[in-house]
């Protein structure tokens, strides 16, 4: 028994060289349920310290969702003072929501907070069981690339802090033959052997069934297969990054090109990283959603779920979130100066000179406008059915102009505008109105220019529109 614990021990550093991650010197937290698994690792670790010089701390969540769980606190609490570990203790309030996921997001926020106080990483003690687990149960619920590789070694919560599995080489039955060596005993979780779960039934109907046929090693094997898929997958995803155009205010724009059955892990791959970067429950992503949008070609909007949504148009599919678009809260009354108008930009007003060589009718970032010595003006959005009268061009409605600039419906509603005395003059980003448009004879006008996102957002559009 002591070559096993020689044979963990060694796993350990061996493991960790290999997924890039120096153990010597570090400070780390050891994330201790009770189980078998975590004592394991926070015994093993212990006896690491001196030989990697560590300095070692113990995290341990009470839930509060068992009858068991104040017990399970008091074992991890007598366990750390007999090995001499400091032991740091929080307890989630998962309330009324759903309790898996739910919890999950908490304990990932302790993590990060308890990294981050200490300046330490987080030890996590899944083994290759859990990982075959995983691996098995997102194939048979419809999974992608990531799926295929189950959970992440190693994992970056932020600049400072990652969660590490070191024990992913080693099986469960690996460590309770340690633990029983070393007389450590461990808390049970009876809901682990609830097979009406999913997880379990895989844990205790399915992998027995492959371990019979295939034997333990087999467990490595896949862990190692997952390690390639891993490999893969982040070159597979730094492919795709460069497929999708991030434009102002968090809007994505994918190429319709690649909306194609033929495409559609590239795709999927594409929305499922647009999503996260849009802060999506990425619970709800999954193949069927995919499919949706690629059942769904044509220009209309498609509701993902709460307020996430896509839009196609002129050969782009855009992903947004209405929560992020641009609007004007309140009509904000403007005069000659800098004015910053939120979420859009700063708008400059200043007085027409008398050289009119200035004058510009483009209206893109610019605008020369007529006004008369009493004239008020105003930023606002345009209400529903409003018109304007382009430069040059027939009147018509804002929706039906925006399209002819080349802007998305779901933008159109977001459209800044501003009104001389009450009337549509300039919308920012496309063009002046025709009413107030400056001649050569016009002694009074006005110089108007907007710098800022939406701007920036225009641009793109006609840059790849």
């Amino acid at each position: 028994m002591e070559q096993l614990t020689r044979k963990l021990k060694q796993g350990i550093k061996n493991w960790s060289v290999r997924q890039g991650f120096n153990l010597e010197d570090r400070r780390l937290v050891v994330a201790v349920s009770g189980g078998s698994d975590s004592v394991a690792m926070l015994a093993l670790f212990s006896e690491l310290v001196p030989e990697l010089n560590l300095r070692l701390d113990a995290l341990h969540i009470n839930h509060g969702i068992r009858e068991e769980a104040d017990r399970d606190e008091e074992f991890v609490e007598k366990l750390t003072q007999d090995m001499q570990i400091p032991l740091i203790k929080r307890k989630i309030n998962l309330g009324q929501t759903s309790i898996e996921e739910h919890a999950r997001h908490k304990r990932y926020d302790i993590y990060r907070e308890i990294g981050e106080l200490l300046s330490a990483d987080i030890l996590l003690a899944h083994t290759s069981n859990d990982q075959v687990e995983t691996v098995l149960f997102n194939m048979f619920r419809g999974t992608g690339p990531r799926g295929l590789y189950g959970m992440p070694v190693l994992r970056e919560l932020s600049p400072d802090v990652s969660i590490f599995r070191p024990l992913m080489f080693a099986t469960r039955r690996m460590l309770e033959s340690y633990l029983k060596y070393r007389n450590i005993s461990w808390r049970q979780d009876y809901t682990n052997y609830d097979i009406n779960f999913s997880r379990n039934y895989i844990r205790y109907n399915v992998i027995p069934n492959l371990l019979a046929r295939f034997g333990e090693n087999s467990l490595r094997k896949v862990t190692e297969t997952t390690d390639l898929q891993r490999e893969l997958v982040g070159l597979f995803e730094e492919r795709v990054e460069r497929l999708y155009i991030n434009l102002p205010y968090n809007i994505y724009a994918i190429p319709c090109n690649l909306l194609q059955r033929k495409n559609m892990l590239m795709f999927g791959e594409a929305l499922r990283q647009i999503l996260s970067h849009l802060d999506a429950p990425l619970s709800r992503f999954n193949n069927d959603l995919v499919r949706r949008i690629l059942d769904t070609l044509e220009s209309r909007t498609i509701d993902l779920f709460e307020d996430f949504r896509c839009e196609f148009f002129r050969g782009f599919l855009f992903v947004y979130r209405d929560s992020l678009l641009p609007h004007i809260q309140h009509r904000l009354e403007a005069r000659l100066g800098r004015h910053s108008v939120p979420s859009y930009g700063d708008l400059i007003i200043s007085p027409g000179g008398e050289n009119r060589d200035s004058l510009t009718h483009d209206g893109m970032g610019f605008a020369s406008l007529k006004i008369s010595s009493s004239s008020r003006l105003h930023i606002a959005n345009p209400s529903s059915g409003e018109t304007f009268h382009p430069f040059k061009s027939s009147e018509r409605r804002f929706t039906q102009f925006a399209r002819d600039k080349k802007i998305p419906r779901f933008l159109r509603p977001s459209l800044p505008v501003l009104y001389i005395d009450d009337k549509p003059a300039w919308t920012m980003g496309a063009g002046i109105s025709n009413n107030h448009s400056v001649s050569q004879d016009d002694s009074l006008y006005i110089h108007a220019s907007l710098k800022g996102p939406w701007i920036d957002l225009i641009e793109n559009f006609r840059h790849y529109l």
